[in-house]
């Protein structure tokens, strides 16, 4: 799998770290990724270099956390700078193909809305937020699709993460979400009757949509969903059939499909209680992200 061969993990003693690690280091071994950049935060504007001692036993911490066969291919840093510009900077100079960051879950009282969320749209690569006490299982995936090219590519990159995953039987939800607007008034149709003809308009698109997609033998389902809060009916379905992770693509099919998929993804990540990973076109964020790092 091309798209996660330079992972970059990043820890800050939360309790998503130990998750954070078991993630990172399931999807290397699974995607044999050729470089594993793990990350610890240090003490925010001390304008000093961390001391050996916590350098050494970080490396400790990861090379006790991911599977022996990485070690070659992994390597440990210690910054004193903390946030989301530090990240992306990483992010940018290592040139990742994934950033695997933590979160604590929705409900936790300590629970706040991390600068981590905005990675998103940010990032120049995909990115994976686990929340703490999550287990990596990649078996059961759900997609949410617009149809879209950045839909096709998460989807294509659910099936492989499927089709990788050593147990469970594997499978993929993919789900459109639909609402009836007002305009259904002037065509003369009921409420029931416009959300009858709108469901048979997404399943043609979605017929389209996969026509010549591989799965691999992965299953691949269709739900369509009816409802105007897209971020909360994913992570429901998302808890209801038990999936592993959402797979979400980054951006729509024109620029306003993409701003709403951007806020989409944001409140899928403050909903969901899975781990939910983030697809995108490598360095589709580029020219923003030199202007925001000067």
């Amino acid at each position: 799998m091309k798209q996660f061969e330079r992972i970059g993990v990043f820890l800050n003693g939360s309790p998503a770290d130990e998750a954070v690690l078991s993630y990172a280091g399931r999807i290397a071994k699974l995607a044999d990724s050729r470089q594993v950049h793990a990350v610890f935060f240090g003490e925010e504007g001390t304008g000093e270099e961390p001391p050996p001692t916590q350098k050494t036993e970080f490396a400790r911490r990861v090379a006790a956390s991911l599977p022996a066969e990485l070690a070659s291919r992994t390597t440990c840093t210690v910054h004193e700078e903390t946030g989301l510009g530090e990240v992306l900077a990483t992010a940018k100079n290592e040139d990742l193909d994934l950033v695997v960051v933590g979160r604590r879950l929705p409900h936790s009282q300590m629970a706040i809305g991390s600068g981590f969320m905005k990675l998103a749209r940010k990032a120049p690569c995909n990115v994976l937020v686990v929340p703490e006490q999550a287990l990596p299982h990649f078996a059961r995936i759900l997609v949410p699709v617009d149809f879209g090219r950045h839909a096709r590519m998460a989807l294509e990159a659910a099936i492989a993460l499927a089709h990788a995953a050593i147990t469970g039987e594997p499978e993929v939800v993919c789900q459109h979400v639909y609402a009836v607007g007002y305009g259904h008034r002037s065509t003369g149709m009921t409420p029931e009757e416009a959300a009858q003809a709108m469901e048979a308009k997404a399943r043609e698109a979605y017929r389209a949509f996969t026509e010549d997609l591989d799965t691999m033998g992965v299953p691949v389902e269709p739900v369509m969903t009816l409802s105007d809060k897209t971020a909360e009916v994913i992570s429901d379905l998302a808890v209801a059939r038990k999936m592993d992770l959402v797979l979400i693509g980054s951006r729509g099919r024109s620029r306003s499909a993409a701003t709403l998929m951007g806020a989409t993804v944001e409140r899928i990540l403050v909903f969901s209680a899975l781990p939910v990973m983030v697809v995108k076109e490598k360095g589709e964020t580029g020219r923003f992200l030199d202007v925001l790092l000067g």
